[in-house]
């Protein structure tokens, strides 16, 4: 077990992006549009193309 591998969690088995848990291109549009924002975060008025971006780049 070496540091890099501990940094990317294969060791536990953790998932690592959304593409590992079996999300497509196709779907993060639905997923984006579902997204629900919760006040008190660090940006309340979130557009559904942000989390759309955000979304891209975990694949």
């Amino acid at each position: 077990m070496n540091n890099q591998e501990l940094r990317r969690g294969r060791i536990i088995g953790s998932v690592l992006s959304l593409r590992e848990l079996g999300t497509t291109p196709e779907i993060l549009d639905g997923i984006a549009e579902g997204t629900f924002l919760l006040r008190g975060g660090y940006k309340n008025d979130l557009t559904t193309a942000e989390i759309r971006s955000i979304l891209e780049e975990c694949m």
